[in-house]
């Protein structure tokens, strides 16, 4: 919701209130005002988390609204099975799709778990 708001101005929770109660819904058609990728952070392989490649020059490059870590050095890692696999997400703004397209490309290639193989 709060995307939407960002996005576009338009306030979901008013509109769900509105429709709860009864009242007229006014919601204006808008151009989007920023562009915003949602994207989660996963591993397609397991192991034991010894760092994450590529974060602090993700935060340096800017447009990162919001970043989540689910996981630490020395956290076991899941391959990814479920969504319950996912160690965190990030949220990219940019003025243009283009922007945010690059910026989601890059973090994309650039951001790795190094893993180490857990002991038995």
């Amino acid at each position: 919701m709060e995307l939407i708001h960002r996005c576009y101005g338009t306030d979901l929770m008013k509109i769900s209130i509105d429709l709860a109660t009864g009242r007229e819904v006014d919601a204006v058609r808008a151009k989007p005002r920023r562009h915003y990728a949602l994207l989660a952070l996963y591993s397609l392989e397991g192991g034991v988390l010894e760092k994450i490649e590529g974060l602090e020059e993700l935060k340096t490059r800017g447009g990162v609204l919001h970043l989540k870590l689910g996981a630490k050095k020395g956290d076991v890692i899941n391959s990814l099975m479920t969504h319950n696999d996912k160690y965190g997400f990030v949220v990219l703004e940019d003025t243009s799709p283009e922007g945010v397209r690059e910026k989601a490309r890059w973090m994309r290639e650039h951001v790795r778990l190094v893993l180490s193989r857990p002991t038995p």
